[in-house]
């Protein structure tokens, strides 16, 4: 491993943290030392007006690298998916002027976070099972606020060392900031989230509220607000935009971890999540390019008409999509007796009622997850999610354009 004093004029790694195609699994130093590494490329270690301590970043790095499970045991939802969102959010906001370096400060530090604690099952399942967060949380983005409220425990943890942690060196007004910075954007992560915050971006982006030239200066704070969500909306799910062996490493891992859940809610005689269950499970390659359909690829195509380092993700999203493509595993031709288009009911009993009275086949709507008549998320009730209850699904989409739950 090597020492971070040895990667601190490493001009080859710094670049490589810019960019979309940065491959963790071949990082040449200590996954933690690595995240240090990112507050360097932002420059807050420097003497400024945003400015934090290395020694401090050094153990708070430590402390979120415990606070979640290691891959042997959450396949997906794990240290190394923090550390990947972190670099993410990293190349996607270090070089525009969308944001003040107090936000860069605070946003790269919510993405390393954002997870912190997973117990890599769903909102969903945890309502399902009657879990104890359920009970101090409610049903709405449980998991989202656990993370918040464990995220500013660490920190909170951080600043009891002599150094004051890594926010000893702000003012007070400025710590307000980086808290509502973290709040946000940890809970727009909430797929239950996605349909509004999408939907009010792309109400913004036509209103002309993100002008080309544009700098945090002559945002309004909602919007700013908006874009920060959006960011690290687009970095969370941004696994399938790395280069194409990286993207097929994470979908198979997310793939063994709602199969695993799936797993779960067959012993507990819970209702079967329909991608969560084996014995129907087409392939990871199906289940990605349904996401990208239906959900990555319009949150990618959104950013990056408003930030420019946002478009080598969406365009490495299209490239992975026609690849996957070739990847999914032919479906076996049908018998001819049943090659013709079935009713769609809610019961055996049903179908064959309508059958025998003659009513009209029913056929499964067309319209995609999000759209009128689909099964879109909702949001809150304005830009910032974070001020106002998550309403809608928690959703997420296979191939096929079913719902099954959020990541």
């Amino acid at each position: 491993m090597a020492a971070l004093e040895q990667c601190t004029t490493d001009a080859e790694l710094d670049e490589s943290l810019a960019s979309v195609n940065f491959d963790q699994y071949n990082a040449t130093i200590d996954l933690e030392e690595l995240t240090v590494r990112y507050f360097h490329v932002l420059g807050v270690y420097a003497e400024g007006e945003v400015q934090t301590n290395l020694a401090a970043m050094r153990r708070m790095m430590t402390a979120a690298h415990q606070g979640y499970s290691e891959p042997s045991a959450i396949p997906y939802h794990n240290w190394n998916h923090g550390v990947d969102v972190g670099q993410a959010v990293l190349s996607l906001v270090k070089d525009v002027p969308h944001f003040t370096k107090l936000e860069k400060f605070a946003l790269v530090t919510a993405a390393i976070l954002h997870d912190i604690g997973h117990p890599g099952v769903t909102n969903a399942f945890l309502i399902a099972s009657k879990n104890k967060l359920v009970e101090e949380y409610g049903q709405e983005s449980v998991l989202e606020q656990f993370h918040v409220t464990t995220a500013l425990k660490v920190i909170a943890e951080n600043a009891e060392g002599e150094d004051g942690g890594i926010l000893g060196m702000l003012n007070e007004e400025q710590k307000a900031t980086f808290a509502e910075v973290l709040r946000c954007s940890i809970l727009a992560t909430d797929m239950a989230r996605h349909g509004k915050i999408l939907g009010d971006f792309k109400a913004r982006i036509e209103a002309g509220a993100y002008p080309e030239g544009v700098t945090a200066e002559d945002l309004v704070h909602e919007d700013r607000m908006l874009l920060v969500m959006m960011t690290i909306k687009c970095a969370d799910i941004s696994n399938v935009c790395r280069k194409f062996d990286v993207a097929e490493k994470w979908t198979n891992q997310i793939a063994e971890e709602f199969l695993a859940q799936g797993d779960e809610e067959k012993r507990l005689g819970l209702p079967v999540t329909p991608m969560n269950d084996r014995t129907k499970f087409k392939s990871p390659a199906h289940m990605v390019c349904g996401f990208i359909d239906f959900v990555a690829q319009g949150t990618h195509d959104e950013l990056e008409k408003v930030l420019p380092s946002a478009v080598p993700f969406a365009q490495n999203s299209r490239d992975n999509r026609q690849t996957f493509e070739t990847l999914k595993p032919a479906d076996p031709a049908p018998p001819a007796e049943v090659a013709t288009a079935q009713p769609v009911a809610t019961s055996t009993g049903e179908a064959a009622s309508e059958a025998a009275s003659g009513a009209p086949a029913r056929t499964a709507p067309d319209s995609p997850p999000g759209s009128p008549g689909g099964g879109g998320g909702g949001g809150g009730s304005n830009w910032c999610g974070c001020l106002a209850p998550a309403g809608g699904d928690d959703a997420r989409f296979t191939d096929d354009g079913d719902k099954s739950q959020s990541t």
